[in-house]
């Protein structure tokens, strides 16, 4: 697949690049389309919202109010994107740019873009954690008080893959990232870099999560189709419920 990851041109056929995010374009754009943050609340993925008040809110055409954690997710993207490049020994470039499917009204915005090629010999196993091991005495090395194991095969698989990839970063609260394996993405997560492929057509994402701080942890995550389906599906009934909605409020 030819993939240029700062072109506009992605490789599926109705996908279509709107504007940069952060824009007053970008702010409008997402009042009129469905974001990947609204499939997320629409699969019941979301904890924090419920597909109820998704409906009330686009009904009055505004935003989920800024706050602190949304702040430093922001602030951080740029640094953790570059982190994450040394970690993996991945060349990771920022995107920050919405994308729309124009035959379903869906939008995606995008954190960035990984290409091919991983440098095992830059890759810095030290900026990565793991499970606690049972191992307990004096003179233990990181890696004897941590399985790691999970590096090693994300970066088989990365290497293993070798196609361009997309890139999501996150960042999340000690309390909150304890509940996540090392192998499995959150369902949050999966939920907004599923609707990402979805719209472009990149089968493939990094996601990459700050946990509290200072325990950096990245999934692989191809593209479902079932999953997709899923998603078709609850946008269909979503955009069905707001234009009747719509008609009877007029």
């Amino acid at each position: 697949m030819t993939f240029d990851p700062m072109g506009n041109e992605m490789p599926e056929a109705n996908c279509r690049y709107v504007c940069e995010s952060g824009s007053d374009e970008w702010l409008a754009k997402r009042k009129q389309y469905v974001t990947a943050s609204d499939v997320a609340v629409l699969l019941g993925e979301n904890p924090y919202q419920k597909p109820d008040s998704l409906i009330e809110q686009k009904l009055r055409g505004g935003e989920l109010p800024d706050n602190a954690s949304m702040w430093w997710g922001r602030f951080m993207q740029r640094p953790l994107i570059d982190a994450t490049s040394i970690a993996l020994g991945l060349t990771l470039h920022e995107r920050e740019s919405m994308f729309v499917r124009t035959d379903l009204g869906l939008s995606c915005t995008l954190d960035g873009v990984a290409v091919p090629g991983v440098d095992l010999e830059r890759a810095d196993r030290v900026a990565v954690r793991g499970p606690r091991t049972d191992l307990k005495g004096p003179n233990l090395r990181d890696d004897d008080l941590y399985d790691k194991s999970w590096y090693t095969d994300l970066l088989q698989t990365i290497v293993a893959w070798d196609r361009p990839m997309l890139l999501e970063v996150k960042t999340t609260a000690e309390f909150v990232g304890r509940k996540y394996t090392y192998q499995e993405c959150p369902g949050l997560y999966n939920a907004q870099v599923q609707t990402q492929m979805f719209v472009t057509g990149i089968p493939a994402c990094l996601v990459t999560c700050l946990v509290g701080g200072r325990d950096l942890r990245c999934w692989f995550v191809e593209a479902d189709a079932d999953y997709q389906d899923r998603i078709r599906e609850a946008v269909a009934g979503f955009r069905a419920e707001m234009a009747t909605l719509e008609r009877e409020l007029n």
